[in-house]
């Protein structure tokens, strides 16, 4: 309440009135006064100013029909400022864009491809197994575009961005994040472990890139999931760290390749995350669990990140908020490779 020292005083209703009708008291000390306000969603400004008993005054006309009824020693009048176009869309960061995600059936993929849709994207998933892309593409909706690929395999990757293409007619945002892999000491990294470790986690990134960006539009851009493991070493898993380091590699060099195309290259760095992939490394339960209160201990913030805290990482580079960075790589570790 805000008072002059005429007596002059004016009461803001703190917030918008969602009703056609709502009935506003006021009181003066001795006895209250109803206002009613036929209106579209208002800000309400209410003024209370004391008059002689048998005076009378139309209240003044607001941008709504009001009316009013005044008490004994006062006259209140009300202000209504309506907003005609309430209703405002809310302006989404991907609309009208087409995005390719690899690796889109759990985990970070997942949960980037649900925030694309969300954001307004047009939305291709590629996964390997026919069961999880079904029920991927439950959660996802209709629109979404399931392309059934293995990324080790060029001519995969090469079906699956024409079966897109043909679909949307162009790319904006290619998301590698296709990868995995299997604890393996040095004494036990056979060569086949080797090269597919390789062909998923390194060779599937570069071949995913090849092959979609010559549909990529000027100002689209380009996202691969790095790891922790290019910051610091953990036992088993010099195959798997390798790759990654070959990755964020690939972010630089192919950063700089496109960026006279005005399409930027970047990279999520995740930290220790409550995704499937740490079920897939071929640990036992005990092991497992070994393994996360050991990460945990090591975490800055005490916990492992959710994929939905990743995907809006991956939104941020997929947008146009991140229009003058490429070539970087956006760690979400909650301090794990800092502290």
């Amino acid at each position: 309440m805000l008072r002059s020292s005429s007596g002059f005083s004016i009461a803001f209703e703190a917030g918008m009135i969602s009703h056609m009708q709502q009935r506003a008291s006021l009181e003066d000390g001795r006895k209250n006064s109803v206002i009613r306000a036929y209106t579209l969603p208002c800000w309400m400004f209410v003024a209370w100013t004391p008059i002689p008993p048998d005076e009378s005054e139309d209240m003044p006309k607001a941008l709504t029909a009001v009316r009013g009824s005044t008490g004994r020693k006062g006259k209140a009048t009300t202000y209504s400022v309506c907003f005609r176009n309430f209703s405002k869309e809310i302006e989404m960061k991907l609309k009208n864009k087409v995005a390719f995600v690899t690796g889109g059936t759990s985990g970070i993929g997942l949960e980037s491809a649900k925030l694309f849709v969300a954001e307004g994207a047009k939305v291709a998933i590629v996964g390997v197994n026919a069961e999880r892309l079904k029920a991927a593409g439950d959660e996802l909706g209709s629109d979404v575009l399931l392309v059934q690929a293995d990324v080790r395999k060029v001519a995969d990757i090469e079906r699956a961005v024409q079966e897109t293409v043909s679909k949307f007619g162009h790319l904006d945002v290619v998301f590698a994040n296709a990868g995995a892999s299997t604890v393996a000491p040095l004494e036990a990294v056979t060569p086949e472990y080797f090269h597919d470790n390789v062909a998923l986690n390194f060779a599937g990134t570069f071949f995913t890139i090849q092959k979609t960006a010559p549909h990529v539009r000027k100002g689209g851009s380009i996202i691969v999931t790095t790891s922790f493991l290019t910051a610091m070493g953990k036992p088993g898993l010099s195959v798997l760290a390798a790759t990654k380091a070959a990755a964020r590699s690939l972010v630089r060099t192919l950063g700089a390749e496109l960026a006279p195309r005005g399409i930027r290259v970047n990279a999520v760095s995740p930290g220790a995350i409550a995704t499937p992939f740490y079920g897939k490394m071929g640990l036992s339960e005990a092991q497992l669990s070994d393994v996360a209160a050991g990460l945990q201990e090591q975490i800055g913030l005490k916990r492992f990140g959710e994929p939905k805290e990743l995907a809006h990482a991956v939104l941020y580079l997929a947008s146009d908020d991140s229009s003058y960075t490429t070539g970087s790589e956006l760690v979400v570790d909650g301090g794990l490779t800092e502290f």
